[in-house]
């Protein structure tokens, strides 16, 4: 976590001032592209070459957060995120949040499959068993469960990878 150094200010808080934008923003936090759209937007912080801090706290504070947002950068961070998403769909690393969805809930039908299963098959071979041999059956169901599970899982996921690659239209 980066730290910053207490503003320490002596002598009267009015015409307290930075002699630069890059001192103001490295001792106050705001950012540069910040200082230049209050600038641009007539902050009165801004004379004769300086930037008086109080007038600056004051302008920040009665802005909306929409009249501060460089739309410009946001715009250019949006269109870089836009192309890396595209390219990690194209790769495969990322899915749609469809088919997502529906992994999980194909996902979930398997697994709750496997309870249903346990219901209907396990108090017919429990009935009069032994503490181990119930433990034992147990087990045996349990890890039969797991691998019926990886496999419809590996399967879902192949199936979603074909199925985002058609999307995309890109050969999987």
């Amino acid at each position: 976590m980066k730290t910053r150094k207490i503003l320490k200010i002596k002598g009267d808080i009015e015409n307290f001032s930075f002699s630069s934008m890059a001192q103001a923003a490295g001792t106050t936090g705001v950012s540069m592209p910040m200082l230049q759209l209050a600038k641009s937007k007539g902050c009165v912080a801004f004379r004769q070459s300086r930037i008086y801090l109080l007038p600056l706290v004051r302008f920040l504070f009665a802005q909306d957060r929409e009249d501060l947002t460089d739309w410009k950068a946001r715009g250019q961070k949006f269109t870089a995120l836009l192309a890396e998403a595209s390219y990690l769909k194209t790769t495969g690393e990322v899915i749609s949040k469809t088919v997502a969805l529906e992994c999980l809930e194909a996902i979930l039908s398997v697994h709750f499959t496997g309870y249903e299963r346990a219901l209907q098959e396990l108090p017919g071979q429990l009935a009069g068993r032994t503490a181990g041999e119930i433990r034992e059956t147990l087990s045996k169901f349990v890890q039969d469960t797991r691998d019926a599970e990886r496999t419809a899982i590996a399967a879902l996921a192949a199936q979603a990878g074909r199925e985002a690659a058609k999307a995309e239209g890109a050969t999987p």
